[in-house]
């Protein structure tokens, strides 16, 4: 049995790349947002692992343009606005990074 062999059978590793991962959005305040699609996309989803990493890039730029752009003290529309930019980044990137993280080829 070789050692990479063991250490893959060790099993925790994944799930703590995961966790900490899905953690990232949460402890960064969103700033950190596409970091983790970034990370799927380079281990190789193909094409489609980029369309995630692009759409939280977005969500990203939204909301430090809105965030630069908006008075303290928001109402109505823009108070609406900020709270779905934040939702987005924060649970909306946790949520796709716990959900979408690549699972083995031999597991159902």
């Amino acid at each position: 049995m070789r050692i990479g062999s063991i250490a893959r059978a060790a099993g925790p590793r994944p799930y703590l790349v995961r966790a900490v991962l899905t953690a990232l959005p949460v402890v960064s305040l969103g700033l950190l947002c596409p970091v983790p699609s970034l990370v799927m996309a380079l281990r190789g989803r193909g094409g489609a692992g980029w369309w995630p990493f692009l759409a939280f890039s977005a969500v990203l730029t939204a909301w430090c343009t809105d965030l630069a752009l908006t008075p303290e003290d928001t109402h109505g529309a823009l108070f609406a606005a900020d709270l779905l930019l934040i939702l987005l980044s924060t649970a909306g990137a946790s949520v796709h990074a716990w959900t979408a993280w690549p699972r083995r080829s031999g597991r159902p």
